[in-house]
């Protein structure tokens, strides 16, 4: 060998070898045996093996690497170990170390497939064909014309919530009728399918269920049916997050992961709501019938064509004032009702704090704790055993009152509700006024009014 370089001999030894191999390896294994015999780094030389063999990109969405052989059109996962082992038998010496190393630095290219297919949907303009509203007249509710209104609004949201940062879908469109009737066939439909591998069903609110709201496009809870009072809670509570930090699978360390799915669910049961603190999460249809015909003519792509030109115009996508006033007072009729809530709603009616002020001589008027309800009425749930915790909430939900009262010798100041006896049968010889603790009214300055100050 010469000084700073090979000899002639040594050069056309090289290009014997490299000559030799040319009809039998790939363009990346010549550069890797090329590099191995003018001692080329083997990060350097493992780079030019996988730009000559293949194309690899970095999956944002799901944390993969994906590749495809040079030349090929589809991709698929990539495994770490067979190409650590394929480099290996080709006598490339790069540790799995260095490997995982390169793969995860910036000659890696990084790839969005949910933004790449929204980039790519066909141009849509005001006047073009209503292809949202087409789809929803597939479906009869018994609501049309509020179906129709949210189904847009919806379908704007499931982008919004897939391609800005900030933004997520807080409704799960629920369609609610009898079986076998088509609901989660439509369901799943709103899926493009270029993203079906960006669709999930039934996932639960535990780690998995968290990663899942960051790789996902649509998350399909077609088993509303069969979960319990605190799953659907816990349910309810992954509606109301925005991104969520997790450490997935073979990370180092938990990342705050931006949300992009949003859900859509379905059900056979008539009352399925069980929070009775509110339920504007929850957008439910009555489905009177479905028209399959959708799903040959419908093209979903249309569908978010529209959805993404309506986003970038500044359609209102999300529920104003009204919307969840009117969906709360909807819902009402999906709620499960509790012996309490049975009891409170045909018992007793909601007086306003104002009209007890007034009329406080009005002897249907009373001052009742939750506990004094339920010894009132305790007798009428038979062997149900009721609760006080379950009965304020009650109270609550039917839009009950409050006002500071004292109880019992000691003047002991509490919250009691304002409540009306209702004249129904079965509750006429109910003396709604008696009852310990009595409950004695307070004077301006807070002090019982039988009390003597001087």
């Amino acid at each position: 060998m010469t000084k700073g370089g090979y000899s002639s001999h040594e050069e056309e030894s090289i290009m014997d070898k490299i000559i030799e191999v040319l009809n039998k390896k790939g363009n990346g294994q010549l550069e890797a045996i090329y590099g191995k015999l003018t001692n080329t780094p083997v990060l350097t030389r493992v780079k030019k093996y996988l730009a000559g063999e293949y194309d690899i990109r970095f999956n944002l969405i799901n944390n993969d690497f994906e590749y495809r052989l040079k030349g090929e059109d589809s991709y698929e996962e990539l495994n770490e170990n067979d190409l650590y082992i394929e480099l290996q038998e080709d006598r490339i010496n790069c540790s799995i170390d260095n490997l995982r190393t390169l793969l995860k630095s910036k000659y890696i290219k990084n790839y969005n497939p949910i933004k790449t297919y929204f980039d790519s949907l066909p141009k849509w303009e005001v006047g073009d064909q209503d292809y949202i509203s087409e789809l929803a007249g597939y479906i009869q509710t018994t609501d049309q014309k509020r179906w129709l209104y949210h189904f847009k609004k919806y379908i704007v949201r499931v982008v919004a919530c897939a391609t800005i940062d900030g933004a997520f879908n807080k409704q799960c469109l629920t369609l609610r009728s009898g079986q076998n009737d088509g609901k989660s066939t439509f369901c799943r439909f709103l899926c493009p399918p270029t993203l079906s591998k960006y669709f999930i069903e039934n996932v639960q609110a535990d780690k998995d269920g968290r990663i899942a709201l960051g790789e996902n496009l649509i998350i399909n809870m077609d088993e509303l049916a069969s979960m319990s009072r605190q799953e659907i809670n816990d349910f309810k509570a992954m509606l109301s997050k925005p991104c969520e930090k997790v450490r997935r699978p073979y990370d180092r360390k938990a990342k705050m992961a931006q949300r992009i799915a949003s859900f859509v669910a379905s059900t056979n049961d008539a009352e399925f709501l069980t929070d009775t603190t509110g339920s504007v999460r929850w957008l439910v249809f009555d489905v009177l019938s479905i028209d399959f015909a959708y799903s040959r003519e419908i093209d979903i792509d249309l569908v978010y064509a529209q959805a993404l030109a309506l986003l970038k115009s500044g359609f209102e996508y999300q529920l104003d004032k009204s919307d969840v006033s009117e969906n709360e007072q909807v819902n009402r009729k999906y709620q499960v009702k509790t012996p309490e809530m049975e009891i409170v709603a045909e018992a007793i009616s909601p007086v306003k704090k104002s009209d007890y002020e007034k009329d406080k001589a009005n002897q249907d008027y009373a001052l009742k704790t939750a506990t004094q309800l339920i010894e009132l009425f305790g007798e009428r749930a038979g062997s149900i055993r009721l609760n006080a915790g379950r009965m304020g909430r009650a109270l609550r939900y039917f839009g009950f009152e409050q006002t500071q009262a004292r109880v019992g010798d000691n003047g002991l100041s509490i919250r009691v509700w304002i409540v009306k006896l209702n004249n129904r049968t079965g509750y006429e010889n109910i003396a709604i006024n008696e009852g310990k603790p009595g409950i004695k009214e307070e004077d301006e300055l807070g002090y019982p009014k039988s009390w003597d100050k001087k």
